[in-house]
Order: structure tokens, then sequence, then C-alpha cells
């Protein structure tokens, strides 16, 4: 991730006058290819660094700012100390894959249901490079299954932690 001028800034202003517990925030990334979330914002500068196009980015990132926001649990999280505390942090039986997606399962099941998109605050993401760079679990269902055992009794239905979320948070739907 890249973060852009004022992303943290548009976080904090989101944040104004929420109870610390209540939300889980997150940025709106410019990818630089595909994306299976319609808020991101498609635009190529780059998708390595040796081939990022930073000053290019840093001249165009104003006209992508724009005021809004929608319900989306997606990375990078910006979440109150005190949340953070409640939660005990992260499993650490995830190395990389489905760590955002029980630290979001965790906050739904812990009474969060504000989870936003802050629609002015940008990363610039690279898609996919700590992933691909990583070797444990790899390409398995470690992961995933792990996820399913964990939370199954408490949510029987649970079958995949990405088709799961949207079913209890609603997906893309904007409220400001």
């Amino acid at each position: 991730m890249y973060l852009l001028p004022g992303w943290d800034t548009a976080l904090l202003e989101a944040a104004k006058n929420q109870l610390p517990e209540s939300m889980l925030l997150c940025s709106r990334s410019i990818e630089p290819g595909f994306s299976h979330i319609p808020s991101q914002i498609i635009a190529n500068y780059g998708n390595e660094w040796d081939n990022f196009q930073e000053d290019r980015l840093m001249n165009e990132y104003k006209k992508y700012i724009e005021k809004g926001v929608v319900v989306n649990a997606r990375m990078p999280f910006f979440l109150h100390r005190n949340l953070w505390e409640k939660l005990g942090g992260v499993d650490e039986n995830y190395f990389s894959y489905c760590t955002d997606d029980d630290l979001i399962q965790d906050c739904y099941d812990k009474g969060v249901r504000k989870f936003w998109m802050v629609y002015d605050s940008l990363v610039y993401h690279l898609q996919g490079k700590s992933n691909n760079q990583q070797k444990v679990d790899k390409d398995s269902q470690k992961p995933y299954d792990y996820f399913i055992e964990k939370w199954k009794d408490k949510y029987p239905d649970i079958s995949h932690p990405g088709q799961y979320h949207p079913k209890l948070i609603p997906f893309e739907y904007r409220i400001k």
C-alpha cells in the first residue's frame, strides 16, 4: 500500500462522533488492474515497485478524491485502540490469507456494525504483492478451513470467508 496525502485525516474525520468500538474503517484503493470491489478505482500507475509511477500518481490522485462513505470491509483497516484491545489483536493461527476476513468476523462478533470505506482516504495498492512473496500456506486451503472451523459454532451456515461476509455486512451500500 502506498498511502496518499490526507488518507489519515479523512479517516479521522469519518471517525468523529462515533463510539470507539463501533466501527472498522478502511481506505479506498486505487488498483492497477481488475478489482472485484466496485468502489475501487482502476488506474494503472504500475504493478511493481520498479515500474511504479509515483510522480504521475502524486500529480493525479486528487482527481479521485470524492466525498462519500460506503459500507465495505476491505484493507487497510482503521480502528480504535479500545476495539483492538477488545479483539486481542489478530489470530496468530493465520499467516497471511484470511487474516483480514477473520478480523472482520471478529469485529462483527464483538458488535461492530459500521464497516465503512471512506472515499476520500486514498491508497495505491500494488495488488497481492505481499501474498505473492510469502511461502507459508501459499495456494493452501488450510487458512480457509481454519476460518470455517473457528466460526462454524456461532455461524453454522459459514462456508468461505470471501463469500460469507457479504451475508453479514451489506456490500457496497452508499451511506453518505
